[in-house]
């Protein structure tokens, strides 16, 4: 189920040709809790996960330039997985419950891109939530740079591609370095 989550962002990126611009205005989705540092403002769409709930749509950002892709997702977790999780998130959030689901992530990507291969994959923190962060060279020489965070309540995943020639990890850091998880208010 994950996987698809990880497929839908790959072949969102493959489809978009994008651009670095350092010039990142701020983006903020109230729904999705998050704000993220983006050239301009993304296309939404949204894609029903047929293995999860109805309300545990994936939701999707993307926005490209002339050389790079952006793109930011985030889906509900299903209640049962959030309440599985909410103890290993508590207590070993880099445990091995919550490493499964950030590399399913990994893998999904993966599987979406035939003969792409892992140049970089990092277990990281990301606002004190549990991260993956990796960097995946695809068969057709483009660049992709993803970060999945894991929540209580949402998978997010962020990514940025480029042509390798045009490669700049400092691009993709400052751009996963902008995203912010906002805390729920009290109306949310």
């Amino acid at each position: 189920m994950l996987r698809k989550l990880g497929f839908a962002l790959c072949v969102a990126l493959v489809a978009i040709a994008g651009a670095a611009d350092t010039n990142k205005s701020g983006f903020r989705s109230t729904e999705g809790r998050f704000a993220v540092g983006l050239p301009g403002k993304p296309e939404y769409t949204q894609e029903i996960n047929p293995d999860w709930p109805a309300e545990c749509k994936t939701h999707c950002y993307t926005y490209s330039t002339s050389f790079r892709a952006y793109v930011v997702t985030y889906a509900l977790l299903p209640r049962q997985l959030q309440e599985a999780l909410a103890q290993p998130l508590a207590e070993n959030p880099k445990g091995e419950e919550v490493r499964y689901i950030l590399d399913e992530v990994v893998k999904g990507l993966l599987e979406a891109s035939k003969d792409a291969k892992i140049v970089s994959n990092e277990l990281t923190m990301t606002q004190g939530f549990p991260s993956r962060k990796c960097k995946v060279k695809l068969a057709d020489g483009t660049v992709l740079y993803a970060l999945a965070v894991l929540t209580p309540e949402r998978l997010y995943t962020l990514a940025t591609a480029t042509a390798a020639s045009l490669d700049n990890a400092q691009a993709a850091d400052d751009f996963f370095g902008s995203f912010k998880v906002e805390k729920p208010t009290a109306k949310s």
